[in-house]
């Protein structure tokens, strides 16, 4: 499965920032800007390293989640329309995190 997006908000840039996703036979190739690559079912290294390099905080077990859908597309359980939707929820939790992390206040 290609092209799906996943859109998530970055508080450091006040904008949404799209990364692409599309299958592969052994995880997952993302592209962004400037970190692209092959990466595991679980999205590891590189959506962490996007989000990380993007400065956006971010739920601890997406990973589980990722990995969760990759497996139904491999399998076919899903189509494309339901595999976007529910990266995009994962992509959804990440802006409700990023969104309502505390913010620090300066001296």
């Amino acid at each position: 499965m290609n092209n799906l997006k996943f859109k998530v908000y970055n508080n450091r840039k006040e904008s949404f920032l799209t990364y692409k996703f599309n299958k592969t036979n052994n995880g997952w190739h993302m592209s962004h800007i400037a970190i692209n690559g092959d990466c595991e079912p679980n999205g590891k290294p590189i959506l962490y390293l996007n989000l990380n390099q993007d400065c956006i905080f971010y739920p601890n077990q997406i990973d589980i989640l990722l990995e969760e859908l990759w497996f139904d597309i491999n399998e076919e359980r899903i189509n494309k329309i339901t595999a976007q939707k529910r990266l995009q929820d994962i992509a959804d939790w990440i802006t409700l995190c990023e969104q309502n992390r505390p913010k620090v206040q300066s001296m």
